[in-house]
């Protein structure tokens, strides 16, 4: 009998891990794929790293969370530090087909009114409007302290000119910690500008995991003469594609730029913790617009599955193909992209940064790569 029910125990366990080695080898398979005929959208130019040598005059420099192009070799930066919100003049010169040189020009710390002393400045995007002399900085707030994410406008002084916030479905109630406002674009027409969560908001959908799942986040469209979000799509974020060793996990969207009327350059960074500097993944996808649904009557997607059409999506760079190429071998926790000048080829240049995160969880970097958009 003991036999006979250790024989049994045995096979059922076999037959269950064996059950779970295929579900686990499954998960791990699934994932995006860039097509043949789109590989070649993007092409990978170079790399560096920022030195200490290079910041020595500006040793708080880190926490890069977005950059934009304003000309002339010169790139505005946003940090990521909510203590001391402040934002950074960096000059980026490209030589050919190679960034030749990084240095920071000036740092300028926001002066907040009175007014706004109880929000917090965890600013995470930012985007110059030539044409409106603004810039549009995104900020995820701190949902755990109940305090709301909100997009403002600065000016040339970087003065604070409006912070739009109480905005529709981005309720601090609906909203998910570190998950709100992380990519904001210029809107090609400039009269208003475009901004995405970082994650689903809770009556949307789940936050990404290791399995497939509904995960839809909200790309916005806030007009500034009506001082109102006027359109809303969703796009679905991929799963986490590395299975962490300790227990979190993350797949959200750090950046957008505006191409054309309906298309649109997404970055997505996932990290699997455990990894060290080794966890993450950054992905770069076309979104189309054109065939989505307008989402922004809707309070609840993940009641409205079957009544909205996403905006397509798809892969057409994944920093996996070039990490043997990277100064470290590694993918940084990649947050920030920027057009940059047009090459001497002739095709738009593309300029990403990563947030070293002050190396708080790993041996980070604060590393600047160099892309081509052929397109």
């Amino acid at each position: 009998m003991a036999a006979n029910f250790a024989a049994f125990f045995m096979t059922q366990f076999f037959s269950k891990s064996l059950f779970l080695l295929c579900l686990f080898s499954l998960v791990s398979c699934q994932t995006y794929r860039i097509k043949k005929h789109d590989k070649d959208i993007i092409s990978f130019l170079d790399e560096t790293t920022v030195s200490d040598k290079q910041i020595s005059k500006f040793p708080d420099f880190g926490g890069i969370s977005g950059l934009d192009y304003l000309g002339n070799d010169t790139y505005i930066l946003v940090a990521d530090v909510p203590s001391n919100p402040r934002l950074y003049k960096a000059e980026i010169k490209i030589a050919g087909h190679q960034i030749s040189s990084f240095e920071i020009l000036e740092k300028i710390e926001l002066d907040i009114p009175k007014e706004h002393q109880n929000q917090v400045f965890d600013l995470e995007s930012i985007r110059y409007d030539e044409k409106n002399d603004l810039y549009f900085v995104g900020s995820e707030g701190r949902i755990s302290a109940e305090n709301e994410g909100f997009v403002m406008t600065l000016n040339s002084d970087f003065e604070i000119v409006n912070l739009y916030d109480s905005l529709p479905h981005y309720s601090v109630k609906n909203s998910r910690n570190n998950g709100l406002f992380e990519g904001v674009s210029t809107d090609i027409d400039h009269k208003g500008f475009w901004f995405v969560n970082e994650l689903p908001l809770k009556t949307d959908g789940s936050k990404p995991g290791l399995i497939n799942s509904f995960s839809p986040i909200r790309m916005s469209y806030f007009d500034l003469e009506q001082e109102k979000i006027t359109e809303q799509y969703a796009i679905d974020l991929g799963r986490v594609s590395k299975t962490p060793l300790l227990p979190f996990m993350i797949n959200g969207v750090t950046d957008i730029l505006q191409l054309n009327k309906n298309q649109f350059l997404f970055l997505e960074r996932a990290f699997s913790a455990g990894h060290g500097n080794k966890g993450n993944n950054v992905r770069v996808f076309i979104i189309d617009i054109s065939k989505a649904t307008d989402i922004l009557k809707h309070k609840d997607l993940k009641a409205h599955k079957k009544d909205i059409q996403l905006a397509d999506k798809k892969l057409i760079f994944d920093f996996k193909s070039v990490k043997k190429k990277l100064t470290s071998k590694i993918i940084d926790n990649i947050e920030g992209i920027s057009f940059g000048p047009v090459l001497p080829s002739g095709e738009q240049s593309l300029l990403l940064m990563s947030d070293d995160n002050f190396s708080s969880y790993s041996d980070q970097i604060n590393q600047v790569v160099l892309l081509k958009l052929n397109l």
